[in-house]
């Protein structure tokens, strides 16, 4: 679960504190190793398509928490400039543009509101998500075992 807090501090150690609350972040795993093994995942002999979504939904659930991170940053961080430039903390700062939100239960984190869809609407959804995966893993495939730019114009001509 994921709480907001707040706390008091001189605005000379306000950099401190942000510094602080992004290296935690930064100590997790990186985005760039999650990322990475997602990449792996998707060039193996035998794709495990179940994995490589999994894995592929914690990154973006990752990558919400880091953008979330960085908007409250980025709030915090201007409200100090606006500060030094003469203004009164008092005031309210324009937040940044609308942030990603990650909604977490029990751990898990839950897929963005999906608009109402017939059941006919979501089963064509399903079957061209499925054929989009298809495609995807038979250009994997092709692309084993030579450079992949000769795959791709071999799929062009």
């Amino acid at each position: 679960m994921r709480v907001k807090y707040s706390f008091t501090t001189d605005i000379k150690d306000v950099p401190n504190g942000v510094h602080f609350h992004l290296s935690r972040f930064l100590g997790k795993d990186s985005t760039d190793s999650n990322l990475q093994q997602l990449m792996d995942l998707l060039l193996q002999d035998e794709l495990n398509l179940s994995l490589i979504s999994k894995k592929n939904n914690e990154l973006r659930e990752q990558i919400g928490k880091l953008d979330m991170l960085l908007a409250e940053s980025s709030v915090i961080l201007s409200a100090c400039e606006h500060y030094e430039k003469g203004g009164n903390l008092q005031q309210p700062v324009a937040p940044p543009e609308q942030p990603v939100f990650v909604r977490e239960a029990q751990g898990e984190s839950a897929p963005p509101p999906v608009p109402k869809q017939s059941e006919a609407e979501k089963l064509a959804r399903i079957q061209k998500n499925i054929a989009q995966m298809n495609n995807v893993a038979q250009t994997l495939n092709r692309m084993k075992g030579s450079k992949p730019w000769e795959s791709l114009e071999q799929e062009s001509e």
